[in-house]
């Protein structure tokens, strides 16, 4: 990412700010390509977010998203009106900001200790958790069997 960035700042005449856009840009495509692929691996093995941590993915998928739609495609106009583009940068992030804010302003639910199983019910979810497992290592065999031929 940051050779793209000297390469692409060399080649314009305002190479500062040309290299920080361009290293902007390509956080915000890592960012997002990573919580796509977390999100995904997620859905696959049945992990499911909290309402925290859905805020949290969502105002960061709108900040990246505002981020990289924006620099791809306004780059060449941005120069002459970087103030207004800090601006609507800031923005973005006040959006997200407040996205993350609002589950923060209700007050945590107070946790109650656990209840134990009792021992059948432990040995079932054990059972059902290993058998969980065992599908997923299979999986992962086969796949990097596959991978490898």
């Amino acid at each position: 990412m940051l050779v793209y960035a000297v390469i692409a700042a060399a080649k314009n005449s305002s190479p500062v700010i040309t290299f920080l856009l361009t290293v902007e840009l390509s956080l915000d495509f890592g960012i997002a390509v990573i919580l796509v692929a977390l999100l995904r691996l997620g859905l696959r093995y049945e992990v499911w977010l909290g309402g925290m941590e859905r805020k949290v993915v969502l105002g960061f998928s709108v900040f990246s998203t505002f981020q990289i739609v924006n620099n791809t495609f306004m780059k060449q106009w941005m120069m002459k009106y970087f103030s207004w583009w800090v601006s609507a940068s800031v923005a973005s992030f006040e959006v997200a900001m407040l996205i993350w804010i609002a589950p923060l302003l209700r007050p945590l639910p107070s946790m109650t200790p656990p209840t134990l199983f009792s021992e059948e019910e432990s040995v079932t979810v054990l059972k059902q958790a290993l058998e969980r497992m065992r599908r997923i290592a299979k999986e992962m065999k086969r796949v990097a069997r596959s991978k490898w031929k």
